[in-house]
């Protein structure tokens, strides 16, 4: 409890106005000091040490909307887009950052071509104990009425338990909705595709197997028509003999990139069982305040 009080207390004091040294990843004050109450966590320290050394800029959307998206394939200005509507309550908008952000530093890390379900299961893990030590309350959703895919996570994973916020949130993330960039597909569909490109590597179909993938990749937003046709155009371009290195040494990478990310799946949900045990008190304590909270109803809103 010293502890989830210290955090509060810290919380308090940034949200007073202390100066930021954090414009330089975004243009809106209102991102910059929430980007400051992330910082004031441990867990959000070490995030923003991996921003200062992997830039990338916060903004808000220009549509409406309920949920972040990316644009990480320029590597002169990456960016990830935040409903502005969040900006409602600080609380909202930083637990939404922190999770966009997090899901920026697996894919970074991990070296996935692009986001998968298991990276959004993992950082809404990473977002509902931020939402523990901020101690949210049904006050601060109910000002952010947009959040309520975030309000169904969190509602499970106080009132139930770790295991249903992460169905929740696989179940939103894989069903269709091309202005979140969703579906997002899973490691197991991305090993069956790594399987299929193998294969194309034999009967001289792996140009083909890569050309479907980025036109799945355009149709879902994660790149443009123009950077499809230049990596087909980069492809056709190779010699034969860098070509079959080229198939070689990508297969070997993309394999072992899924077994890097599948060890820290493992890691991220021992690291969320040990928060659960040393925040009991804390977790029981918010269950109280969402006890009203209709979990079932929730599942099935804006479903």
């Amino acid at each position: 409890m010293k502890k989830l009080l210290f955090f509060i207390f810290s919380f308090a004091f940034i949200a007073s106005g202390c100066s930021s040294s954090l414009s330089y990843l975004t243009s809106e004050p209102s991102i910059e000091r929430s980007l400051d109450i992330i910082e004031s966590s441990k867990d959000g320290r070490e995030l923003v040490k991996f921003l200062e050394k992997n830039p990338v800029q916060f903004e808000y959307a220009e549509t409406s909307g309920i949920c972040h998206h990316f644009s990480l394939k320029d590597n002169k200005k990456k960016l990830i887009f935040i409903p502005e509507e969040y900006r409602q309550s600080s609380k909202i908008l930083a637990m939404a950052i922190l999770r966009a952000a997090h899901i920026y530093r697996m894919y970074s890390m991990t070296g996935l071509d692009e986001i998968i379900s298991e990276e959004e299961e993992l950082a809404m893990l990473r977002q509902m104990q931020f939402g523990v030590m901020l101690g949210l309350t049904r006050k601060d959703f109910d000002s952010v009425p947009e959040a309520y895919e975030m309000k169904k996570e969190f509602c499970a994973y106080v009132l139930e338990d770790s295991e249903q916020a992460l169905a929740i949130t696989r179940h939103t993330v894989q069903t269709a909705m091309p202005a979140c960039q969703r579906p997002l597909e899973n490691i197991v569909k991305q090993e069956i595709w790594l399987e299929n490109m193998k294969r194309s590597i034999d009967d001289d179909t792996f140009h083909q197997v890569l050309a479907n993938r980025d036109r799945r990749r355009v149709e879902q937003g994660l790149i443009t028509d123009s950077q499809a046709a230049e990596n087909s155009a980069k492809l056709r371009a190779l010699p034969s003999y860098e070509l079959t290195r080229y198939e070689r040494t990508f297969y070997d990478d993309k394999t072992a990139n899924f077994r890097a990310f599948n060890l820290m799946y493992k890691k991220e949900l021992a690291i969320d069982a040990a928060f659960r045990r040393s925040n009991e008190a804390a977790i029981y304590e918010l269950a109280t305040d969402f006890a009203e909270c209709d979990l079932e109803q929730l599942l099935h809103q804006k479903d």
